[in-house]
């Protein structure tokens, strides 16, 4: 029986793009975007969704219901 992986065990890529120094919390807030983009991710691949329900869920941030 194949699992999908954890979020911590999903590899991520060193850097998600290129920061500037004008930006002194950027490693900060790439640190919890990938938080967050983890755990979307985990969701639609426990759901069985792809990245376009992703997306959807990401586009409606007032829909309260859970995912």
């Amino acid at each position: 029986m194949n699992l999908p992986l954890t979020a911590r065990e999903t590899p991520w890529p060193d850097r998600l793009g290129e920061g500037t120094d004008d930006f002194p919390n950027d490693d900060y807030w790439r640190g919890m975007g990938r938080i967050l983009l983890a755990g979307y991710l985990m969701a639609a691949a426990l759901d069985g969704a792809g990245l376009d329900t992703v997306l959807a869920w990401i586009a409606a941030p007032d829909d309260r219901r859970p995912i």
